[in-house]
């Protein structure tokens, strides 16, 4: 008995060839696929980690700039009266860096902003000028416009013509800003007694 091997066919009755070839490569070229896309995906990923990394990097820097370059007020606040002792005409007190500080602190009239409000006033203070409300920075302990470890100033507040005037029992806020660095807050109240001189403690 003479046999044949039969031919494969497909739904349609017709001769079926033989695809295994084929289906290999098609295999291959979606398993190169999967690798290209996996590769660039990965690559991507370290881009972004090492970017976030950098970025927290730098924050962490500023942040240590901003904490170690910070002014503080050092010793009493004091209130000098106008000749006839109804109103304040200056307020004077001292700031200092830290002494483990490594970064100067700039107080200079372009690198600082003072402020100045009570319950009738909200001024900006303006270096050393007119105005209602003036500032002038002097170095008790150094010298120059940056303020660094070891050094004192002493930061005068002067009223020229302010509306109302600071004047007994009442309570004001002097906003120190430097560019770099912690806002100093300085809160106090005139006592209700108006003296030539005062520590306002």
């Amino acid at each position: 008995m003479h046999l044949r091997t039969a031919r494969r066919r497909d739904w349609a009755g017709r001769p079926h060839r033989d695809q295994r070839g084929i289906t290999g490569i098609e295999t291959a070229i979606i398993l190169i696929a999967m690798v290209i896309v996996g590769t660039v995906f990965s690559v991507t990923l370290l881009n972004t980690g090492l970017l976030s990394a950098k970025k927290s990097e730098e924050t962490v820097i500023e942040g240590l700039k901003e904490t170690s370059s910070t002014l503080f007020l050092r010793g009493s606040v004091f209130a000098q009266a106008n000749p006839g002792k109804t109103a304040i005409d200056t307020i004077t007190f001292y700031l200092i860096v830290e002494a483990q500080s490594v970064e100067s602190v700039d107080l200079s009239s372009t690198g600082t902003v003072v402020t100045y409000q009570d319950s009738d006033n909200a001024l900006n203070c303006t270096a050393g000028g007119a105005g209602s409300c003036s500032w002038a920075a002097s170095w008790v302990i150094g010298s120059g416009e940056l303020v660094d470890p070891g050094e004192r100033v002493e930061l005068t507040v002067t009223f020229n013509s302010m509306t109302p005037a600071l004047g007994r029992s009442k309570e004001f806020t002097i906003q120190v800003r430097p560019s770099r660095g912690a806002a100093v807050v300085v809160n106090r109240s005139i006592p209700a007694e108006v003296k030539a001189v005062m520590d306002l403690y």
